[in-house]
């Protein structure tokens, strides 16, 4: 989405840093996927392009934020 991410965690020395950092990547890709209102395939964009009154599959977590939204609303 045109931004940038980093994390700052105090892990245990037995950690295993790295596919913490693997699961936190993976995280943010499926973040994109999902929210990215420039690419064609996101859920965003498939929900937005969708007809009135069409049902469209989302995952959960859209969902998620799809309820908070209307409850800030």
């Amino acid at each position: 989405m045109g931004t940038r991410w980093s994390v700052a965690c105090d892990a245990a020395p037995s950690a295993d840093t790295q596919a913490l950092q693997q699961a936190l990547a993976a995280t943010a890709r499926q973040v994109d996927a999902q929210m990215s209102p420039w690419k064609p395939e996101s859920d965003l964009v498939r929900l937005n392009r969708a007809d009135v009154d069409t049902w469209v599959d989302l995952p959960l977590e859209m969902l998620e934020v799809l309820t908070c939204a209307m409850d800030v609303h």
